[in-house]
């Protein structure tokens, strides 16, 4: 048994596609299919070729875009391996806003560039570049020294 439509239902129904016909939301639908197929997570680079050697095997690849705002924290050189660690996090700063950065973590690389015996002067200039990339290091080595 198949009950009949009833007139209000139908004329619901005729609005419904007169609306979903219209142009302005056929371009509607097109943009956001078109935005729904795009990938939006973010591409990490490659790790680098020194990370896998590591003894401990534990590290992670982070991106950090800094803005006008300082990175909003400080450096110190482990004088046994020459490792870059970050030495203290400041508040209010990138790194603690964006909470990838921690107290401990060895820097390894800059937008590409090595970390590993550079002079501070040269650290920190590369520090004000846009990108940071940072290595984890479970916890600071022995003989690690304040930095700049």
């Amino acid at each position: 048994f198949k009950e009949p439509m009833s007139q209000d239902w139908r004329d619901e129904v005729k609005e419904l596609a007169a609306l979903l016909s219209k142009p302005h939301f056929q371009s509607l639908l097109c943009v956001h299919d078109a935005i729904a197929q795009r990938d939006f997570d973010p591409s990490l680079p490659p790790a680098p070729d020194d990370a896998l050697e590591e003894e401990d095997g534990a590290f992670k690849i982070v991106s950090l875009v800094k803005t006008k705002e300082p990175l909003g924290m400080t450096i110190r050189r482990n004088e046994t391996t020459g490792a870059v660690v970050v030495a203290r996090i400041l508040r209010g700063g990138a790194a603690d806003k964006s909470d990838l950065i921690h107290e401990g973590d060895e820097l390894k690389e800059v937008n590409g560039v090595l970390l590993k015996n550079r002079k501070p002067e040269e650290i920190l200039s590369i520090l004000v570049s846009v990108t940071v990339r940072s290595h984890r290091s479970p916890t600071p080595g022995p003989g690690t020294s304040a930095g700049p």
